[in-house]
């Protein structure tokens, strides 16, 4: 039987018997019921809530027995029911897979946006015990086998990944240089990885509005025998993307460079002055929406009140892929405009140059 056909089992049940609607009653048993039968197919128990930060807050999860673990560097996404809406939002697991095998806790360490939807409602309204929906852990920036010497340059909040990362390597006993540059008094974690400093572990804290932008001098002083270092970078795009200018401008590596993106490319350094009108059609639907080079694909299906599947709006959790058919679009992540030919775009993340076609 469908979820629908028991609520309104439940709503007539109630009215018939006791002349009152007691669907209050019954939600939490419906909701888990829901939560199983979409893209959740996991949900999660919130054991802890805490400030790390001002504009920080650490969720503590106890997901179900039926989640499958995850790899240091590995994300979810969380669905959070705000009014009868339901939103999805993508974090880095930021603690240990030691800490999950001991008690079955994972911890989110998430950014409150001043402005966002569904972040400032997290501090005032998620509370121990609610249950949430997760998704499975996804994502591939996580560690190499067989090496032994890494660098980790992380931005901001994107010390997230790193912290689970650093726990691997202790385990692993590898040897790790750690770069974090953020504000004054914003470092995470900061009492945390100054204990974690072993002649393994190396923490190098830069003050990035002291010690201004990492540069070719500061990594060649920090890092000695940065040449032999796989490097990995986490942060805002723009920092991933200067840093990995710089180490090859000045030939500072010849090991590979991992990195994942934590914010979405803020795309005012790419839309022209001047606005260019173009369409987009959608090839199932049979229709076309007038769109311009301002916004995505997935902005723009929104405002003309089509829905597509998406998660995180950032790129990562790649729920929005659909095949584009026709058209140019800029990759707000990567920074590239693809060609005229059929490929896999992720909407959220996609601005139409021209006219776009799109199997949706």
């Amino acid at each position: 039987m469908s979820l629908p056909s028991i609520n309104k089992l439940i709503e007539q049940f109630n009215i018939t018997m006791f002349n009152t609607d007691m669907k209050s009653y019954f939600f939490p048993i419906t909701e888990k019921l829901r939560l199983s039968k979409n893209v959740f197919a996991y949900h999660a128990t919130v054991k802890a809530i805490k400030l790390e930060r001002d504009d920080v807050i650490n969720i503590t999860l106890q997901p179900s027995k039926n989640w499958k673990g995850f790899i240091s560097g590995q994300f979810i996404d969380i669905m959070y029911k705000i009014g009868s809406i339901f939103y999805t939002r993508t974090f880095s697991i930021s603690s240990s897979l030691k800490e999950f095998k001991q008690d079955g806790t994972i911890q989110l360490s998430i950014q409150i946006q001043k402005n966002g939807k569904v972040t400032p409602q997290l501090l005032d309204g998620l509370k121990v015990d609610d249950i949430i929906g997760i998704t499975e852990a996804k994502g591939d920036f996580i560690l190499q086998a067989n090496q032994e010497k890494l660098l980790f340059i992380a931005g901001g909040t994107g010390i997230t990944p790193f912290r689970a990362m650093l726990y691997q390597c202790i385990d692993e006993n590898r040897d790790v240089d750690i770069i974090y540059s953020c504000k004054k008094g914003k470092h995470l974690f900061a009492d945390e990885l100054k204990r974690l400093n072993t002649s393994n572990i190396r923490v190098h804290f830069l003050t990035s509005d002291v010690d201004g932008r990492l540069n070719a001098e500061i990594l060649k002083n920090k890092i000695l025998d940065i040449e032999i270092r796989p490097i990995y970078i986490c942060g805002p795009s723009a920092m991933i993307k200067d840093t990995i200018a710089c180490i090859q401008e000045h030939q500072l590596s010849n090991q590979e460079i991992y990195h994942e993106y934590f914010h979405a490319t803020d795309v005012s350094n790419f839309v022209p002055t001047e606005k260019i009108d173009s369409k987009i059609e959608l090839n199932k639907k049979r229709i076309e929406i007038n769109c311009d080079n301002q916004s995505t694909i997935l902005e723009t299906l929104e405002k003309n009140s089509i829905k597509p599947k998406h998660g995180c709006r950032m790129g990562l959790c790649k729920e929005c892929t659909c095949t584009k058919l026709s058209g140019k679009v800029y990759n707000k992540l990567t920074q590239k405009i693809s060609d005229n030919n059929t490929e896999d775009i992720q909407i959220c993340i996609s601005i139409p140059i021209g006219d776009v076609k799109i199997n949706l």
